[in-house]
């Protein structure tokens, strides 16, 4: 009992204690004197904001990768936040212009601020029309669906698909984002990186495992990596997605800072990966062709 006593004892001399500093401390910056219960109050303000803003920007990518809209329930769940405090974000980011609510539907989708923020990235359609003809040539040589892709870490982001026949429709569409581990234009964009920076880029990667051939360990995908700068082009082979292969060259320069890449990607069914191989002298005078294009532009 005497034990427990002086322990208690102690306990509440340290609070008592802890009460005091915390009543008589200040912080300093700059200039400006703040009390610590200031501090620890700007402190809690701030973590309220990022949050916030963590939360609106959570909002438009879902309402963005709807494609159609999204209800208020929706936005809710797939967020995985209340219904009032979707609608409260919601509703702020429809003063601002970002959202706005569809009068056929009564869903949200994304407002016409965003045809302003397109405007300002008016390089990548400039990029577009100039890859255009190249990819169209690609594919009337190879006989499959060619793409140009833009590296937007940790992402493939496709920019454009371009095809001269009717060839099977195979890939991910415009404005459609895979990981850069597990995709030919992926692998390519990497091993333009200087090694530092690729190395870095790596470490940093969630390597999700999209099929049973998926590079899931980061030494197995440097060493892929180093293979794939040897030859001058990258390979997929059905490990994005089964039934897929793909095969990729990165250009050998960046336009408007952006790393791109030329990909052919084409069903397994149709083409083995012995064949698929055949396709990169073309693959490869096309990615020439085009970085010295956009060196003009």
């Amino acid at each position: 009992m005497r034990s427990t006593s002086v322990c208690q004892g102690r306990f509440v001399r340290v609070n008592a204690c802890s009460r005091w500093l915390r009543s008589r401390a200040t912080f300093t910056f700059g200039t400006k004197i703040m009390r610590n219960d200031d501090f620890f109050q700007k402190g809690a303000d701030a973590a309220h904001e990022v949050g916030s803003l963590a939360r609106g920007l959570r909002i438009l990518i879902e309402i963005s990768s709807s494609r159609g809209g999204l209800s208020l329930a929706e936005l809710a769940r797939a967020c995985e936040i209340p219904k009032p405090t979707a609608h409260r974000l919601a509703k702020v980011l429809m003063q601002r212009g970002f959202i706005r609510v569809d009068a056929s539907t009564g869903d949200y989708v994304l407002g016409f601020r965003f045809f302003d923020f397109g405007l300002s990235m008016g390089f990548i359609e400039e990029i577009r029309l100039v890859a255009n003809p190249v990819l169209l040539d690609l594919s009337e040589k190879v006989q499959h669906l060619c793409s140009l892709a833009l590296m937007d870490v940790p992402d493939v982001l496709t920019l454009l698909r371009a095809s001269s026949t009717a060839v099977p429709k195979v890939g991910g569409a415009v404005g459609d984002r895979m990981p850069l581990h597990s995709t030919g234009a992926g692998k390519a964009m990497l091993a333009m990186l200087p090694e530092d920076r690729r190395t870095e880029l790596i470490n940093s990667l969630t390597l999700t495992k999209r099929t049973y051939k998926t590079i899931v360990t980061h030494r197995e995908l440097e060493r892929e990596i180093s293979q794939v700068e040897a030859d001058g082009f990258g390979v997929a082979d059905e490990e994005n997605d089964v039934g897929i292969r793909s095969i990729a060259a990165a250009l050998q320069s960046t336009s408007h800072g952006c790393t791109l890449a030329i990909a052919i990607t084409v069903p397994s069914f149709a083409v083995s990966k012995p064949e698929l191989l055949t396709f990169a002298t073309p693959l490869l005078n096309a990615a020439a062709t085009l970085s010295s294009l956009l060196k003009r532009h």
